[in-house]
């Protein structure tokens, strides 16, 4: 068995894996960083739809003009709620959707061709793919970790590494081998596919009961339709060859939902009973291929590790897909990682990563549906400090090659008073507005005049601004 050495080896081939191995080429590029998994995926793919967070970081590393010419934009999400859930037929729903485009982008993407984009970018800027199976991990404590792969041909080679990340997704590797499973409360089943060449005009049968008029463009959108123990989703995505598609997916709780959805005609005679406008849809179309996940909520009680191994993604933990928040806590995990790397790349002895570990191991909740109820400003402010305390003035890489440079342009860095100088001032303005006390407005009222009012012969209108009210009685006076 041969031997190789790395500085960082990350196991799984998918989206958190390569996304990893390109956040670490952008930042630490100095590092040797290999990527072991088959170079075909083996795991279904989902997950279309960005948010703002998981956007940033994709232009970060480079990305972002495959993002804009290659992927469609996404305008917030849209809520469907059935506004008489006792009678299937009624077409009426309660809309909930963003009344104006929002201020950052996000994208609702292919992820086969953003896959693809991503491994591309990697083996351009120097990254290593081995093309194999991971059969055995032996972590070591205070030593290399050594990694056993198995290509396709069966033969078997060990790498080395100081540093092991799993983004094995559910195979789960390391939290199987070293039994991390923790129990969750209520389990999750999904069931998805991709149609094309649909009529997209049946979602303008829609009898929309919303409150707003001035939405972006209604399609381009991540849709969510709510019924009894489900939700369903229908996420447009640009197909490789420039047709219509879309992702269509029922995720329901099996207690709740006891009959599974295994199936389109399953999925059709479900959908019929709640959402029969959905079902025309599917029937306009043709699908492209059919998915299933049967209880795959999963939490690890450890992630990160003092001995310098790391679960991030689907690895450590899943999570219900109504928010898109999986990519995103995956980045977050990602960067959580390089500052504890990063710290003991700077320390230059062994309890540089313990104590990175414990430091944010405090400030990360145990769970990650928890750690989406932090405000945005607050969760930037916790990576954004655990990054600017870690040094980077002392890289050493291991010596098995010459570096291949960085190729992505570099992007502008921000000063000190960044996205952490901003948030800690949004949270200080929180508290100030938590000391005051209680308002004595009388109950009714309006709390702010200028709160968009009916008005008598059209939409939606502001109301006049409190200045512009008392200027008639102002000029009387005079």
């Amino acid at each position: 068995m041969a031997r190789v050495d790395c500085d960082v080896l990350i196991m799984g081939n998918g989206i958190v894996g390569n996304l990893a191995a390109a956040w670490f080429r952008r930042h630490m590029p100095a590092l040797q960083i290999d990527v072991v998994g088959p170079a075909t995926p083996t795991l279904p793919i989902v997950g279309e739809s960005l948010v703002e967070f998981s956007t940033q970081l994709l232009q970060e590393i480079g990305l972002g003009r495959h993002l804009v010419e290659e992927q469609l934009p996404k305008y917030g999400l849209t809520f469907y709620y059935k506004l008489d859930p006792t009678a299937p037929a009624d077409p009426r729903y309660v809309v909930d959707a963003v009344p104006t485009n929002p201020p950052l982008p996000s994208f609702l993407v292919n992820r086969f061709t953003l896959d693809d984009a991503l491994r591309q970018l990697n083996r351009d800027n120097g990254v290593e793919h081995v093309d194999g199976k991971v059969v055995r991990a032996e972590l070591g404590s205070g030593a290399r970790h050594r990694v056993t792969v198995r290509d396709a041909d069966g033969r078997e080679r060990t790498h080395t590494a100081r540093w092991v990340m799993d983004a094995t997704g559910r195979r789960r590797l390391l939290a199987r081998q070293l039994h991390l499973g923790d129990g969750v409360t209520h389990q999750r089943s999904s069931f998805w596919f991709r149609l094309a060449d649909f009529d997209a005009s049946i979602l303008d049968r829609i009898d929309a009961v919303t409150s707003d008029t001035r939405r972006p463009d209604a399609y381009y959108a991540a849709h969510h339709f709510f019924g009894h123990g489900n939700w369903i989703w229908l996420i447009p995505v640009r197909a490789e060859t420039g047709r219509q598609m879309m992702s269509v997916g029922l995720t329901c709780r099996p207690d709740l939902f006891p009959e599974p959805v295994t199936s389109i005609p399953e999925f059709l005679d479900r959908v019929a009973d709640e959402h029969p406008i959905l079902g025309d849809l599917v029937r306009s179309g043709w699908i492209v291929d059919t998915n299933l996940y049967r209880n795959y909520m999963y939490r690890a009680r450890r992630r990160y590790s003092s001995q310098g191994w790391f679960l991030v993604g689907d690895a450590a933990d899943t999570v219900d897909p109504l928010y898109s928040t999986g990519l995103a806590l995956a980045a977050m995990a990602i960067q959580q990682v390089g500052a504890m790397i990063r710290r003991d790349l700077a320390t230059d002895h062994g309890d540089g990563a313990a104590h990175n570990v414990a430091s944010i191991s405090a400030a990360t909740p145990a769970r990650s549906d928890s750690l989406m109820t932090l405000s945005p400003a607050l969760r930037l402010c916790i990576f954004d400090c655990v990054d600017r305390r870690a040094n980077t003035s002392d890289v050493r890489p291991c010596s098995r090659q010459a570096r291949t440079p960085f190729q992505s342009p570099q992007l502008p860095r921000s000063g000190p008073r960044s996205a952490s100088g901003a948030a800690s001032r949004r949270t200080s303005s929180l508290g100030r507005i938590r000391r005051h006390a209680p308002s004595s407005r009388p109950v009714g009222r309006p709390l702010h005049r200028s709160v968009a009012t009916r008005h008598p012969r059209g939409p939606f209108r502001p109301a006049a601004s409190r200045l512009q009210r008392r200027a008639p009685r102002q000029s009387a006076r005079r």
